[in-house]
């Protein structure tokens, strides 16, 4: 019975382990019917995919998943969960960006635009709390109005959330059809749940309606890195549940309620990250360290705005 179990051991330990591959993705030249295996496109069925929700849907233990920039974004969510999705310490799950753009906006058609007053026109997004406008692909400053009276204050190019609605004032010499004005469409960039040892990088996350990253639970073992998460409209990066995140190297500018958030038991260290705009980070719970120190819990962090020019344009 001894010399069994040694067999059935020896086997065990002799189980050759799956190599982790490279997986493609190309949001122009891609086909989400290809293999991935390879960058370009070689034959039928063997090529990049089109969306990185595929690629994880490919995506096995300890595979990488690397992004084409193509100039294009990538305007999809992603939700990177379970083993699959997940690494080891020496072998590590990677999302590979290469500069790329994760983009959570949409266009928001002319024809959906109804009139709100002299000059002014009002749409009704499809999420309402925490969206922002868009035009030319970058966030317009969202004015306070409180009162209807106050609308006729907006001047031009200028808007408000008010009843549940966006109030916009278009510039008079510019005809709508040819604005390119948005908003949030997707919820959150990547979501990073019940996953070990997962490595996002050197990718732009920008215009989700709540966060860039969302590390939501049980993320432990995870890095974020020279990531810049920009105009998402609660925060840059929100890591919550137990979850265990370092986030490194990273620009974190103008979300709308702060720029980093914590929450519940979760652990984030923060090391040479750069952040820009309102609040620095907000700790709704969890245990926080940004350079080595210890942050003191239930804390919104006001910043003093970086003014000098971004690391990343």
């Amino acid at each position: 019975m001894r010399d069994v179990l040694k067999v059935m051991i020896v086997g065990v330990v002799l189980v050759p382990v799956a190599e982790a591959r490279d997986l493609y993705v190309n949001n122009l030249t891609g086909d989400d019917r290809a293999s991935g295996a390879a960058p370009r496109v070689v034959s039928e069925g063997n090529g990049p995919v089109r969306t990185i929700q595929r690629a994880l849907r490919y995506a096995e233990f300890g595979d990488r998943i690397v992004l084409a920039n193509t100039g294009e974004p990538y305007r999809e969510q992603v939700s990177v969960q379970g083993a699959r999705n997940s690494g080891s310490s020496q072998s590590p799950f990677i999302i590979e960006g290469n500069g790329a753009t994760l983009d959570g906006t949409a266009r928001i058609a002319a024809d959906l635009w109804q009139p709100a007053g002299t000059g002014l026109l009002r749409y009704r997004p499809p999420r309402i709390s925490f969206q922002r406008l868009f035009l030319n692909g970058r966030p317009l400053a969202a004015q306070s109005i409180d009162r209807k009276g106050r609308l006729a204050s907006l001047a031009p190019g200028q808007w408000c959330m008010f009843q549940q609605s966006i109030h916009y004032r278009p510039e008079s010499d510019v005809p709508l059809n040819e604005q390119d004005l948005g908003v949030s469409l997707h919820s959150m960039g990547i979501t990073l749940y019940n996953v070990r040892h997962v490595v996002v990088r050197n990718l732009f996350i920008q215009g989700f309606r709540l966060d860039g990253v969302n590390a939501l639970d049980n993320s432990f073992d995870c890095r974020l890195d020279t990531l810049t998460c920009r105009w998402n409209g609660r925060s840059g990066i929100s890591v919550g549940g137990a979850s265990r995140v370092k986030v490194q190297d990273c620009l974190l500018e103008d979300n709308g309620v702060a720029q980093l958030r914590t929450e519940g038991w979760s652990h984030v260290v923060a090391t040479d990250c750069k952040f820009v705009g309102t609040n620095a980070w907000k700790m709704d719970g969890g245990r926080l360290s940004v350079d080595g120190k210890d942050q003191e819990r239930k804390r919104t962090i006001p910043i003093n705005v970086d003014s000098s020019p971004l690391d990343r344009p």
